[in-house]
């Protein structure tokens, strides 16, 4: 399986901060092919700020892949990078979400 991960820190009421964090399962399930690589992962976060009140609107339609069209590409997240996937695998790339408080957030994005 191909996986490549983004994740994001988000400031609520602050500023939103980038983490670099992009990595990969690589590797192909065709053992005899070894050409086949990690799809790019990538996301937006609409507003840059808010509160425990607003609705961020997270955006990974610019993930993309060498193979496969990115109609295809299944995306899932996990809203303060726990290890806990919040989704499940979806090719619907938007989605919106509420923090239930103010602080600092890591959203880890898998596709």
């Amino acid at each position: 399986m191909r996986i490549a991960s983004l994740a994001m820190a988000i400031f609520i009421a602050c500023l939103i901060t980038i983490i670099t964090g992009c990595g990969g399962g690589g590797g192909s399930n065709d053992a005899s092919s070894n050409s086949n690589t990690s799809p790019t992962a990538t996301f937006t976060i609409t507003p840059d700020t808010g509160t425990s009140s607003t609705v961020f609107a997270f955006d990974a339609s610019g993930c993309t892949d060498a193979e496969d069209p990115a109609s295809s590409l299944e995306v899932r997240w996990d809203w303060n990078n726990d290890g806990t996937w919040d989704t499940s695998y979806s090719t619907t790339k938007t989605v919106t979400h509420t923090f239930a408080s103010t602080g600092t957030y890591t959203v880890k994005l898998e596709v």
